[in-house]
This record gives C-alpha cells, structure tokens and sequence, in this order.
C-alpha cells in the first residue's frame, strides 16, 4: 500500500523504464493513495503493471499520474485517469530540476487526494494539518 508519496524521477531495474513497476500478489491486490507519480524521461512509462505472478490489478483513489510525452499506465493496468478521484496533471513542482517536490500554490495536486486514505497521518511533510 502507498498512501501519500511523491514518485519523480525513477527507474526500475528490469528493463523497463518506469517510475513504478508494481506486480501484485496472488490475493490482495496493491494500492495506491494520494500519491504524485510524474515520469522523470521523455518514452518513461509512469505506472507499469506486469503480471508475472497473477493478473490481480493494482487499485488506485486519488492519484495524479502525469506523464507529459510518455505513457501513463503500461503493461496490463488501464489508465485510471478521471475515475475514483485520479488525474494526469502537471502537478507544479517548486523546482522539479533541483529536487524540491513541493506544490505551487494552484497546483492542481493540492487537496485533491482522499481523506478516506488508510493510515494517512495528521499533518504532512511540511506541518500542514490535512482537511
């Protein structure tokens, strides 16, 4: 389970390039929460989903997977843009290129995640108290 991360500038080490390579198993299937997935590479697939050991699906609430010339979700996941609150937006980084992935203000990343979230703490990285 992945509630509340910031995925930017990845890879993965099986060949495909991907800022999460994610292959569920057999049983309950991963999930991910409020997160902000953005491709480091132009060709980089943000969300890739293999089925190697099953084809039980990740499931995804409130993501923003943005993928600008690339691809958003590859393998065997369906793009999960605009259903259970997901979006593909440029999610506005302060400065992507010097690592800080703080939100501008109007980004359209900012109070659109879930509440509903398991396990999402009381304030975030910057000492926000969650709405």
């Amino acid at each position: 389970m992945f509630v509340n991360n910031t995925f930017a500038r990845n890879s993965t080490s099986r060949g495909l390039d991907a800022e999460i390579y994610t292959n569920s198993s057999v049983g309950e299937p991963t999930s991910f929460y409020n997160n902000i997935i953005v491709v480091g590479a132009k060709g980089q697939t943000a969300v890739y989903c293999d089925n190697f050991n099953t084809t039980t699906l990740p499931v995804f609430f409130s993501n923003d997977v943005y993928a600008p010339g690339s691809t958003k979700y590859g393998g065997i996941c369906p793009d999960q843009t605009g259903t259970n609150g997901n979006i593909s937006a440029d999610p506005k980084f302060v400065n992507a290129n010097k690592r800080n992935y703080e939100l501008l203000s109007g980004s359209p990343a900012i109070n659109a995640g879930t509440n509903s979230a398991p396990h999402i703490p009381k304030k975030d990285l910057a000492g926000y108290q969650e709405l």
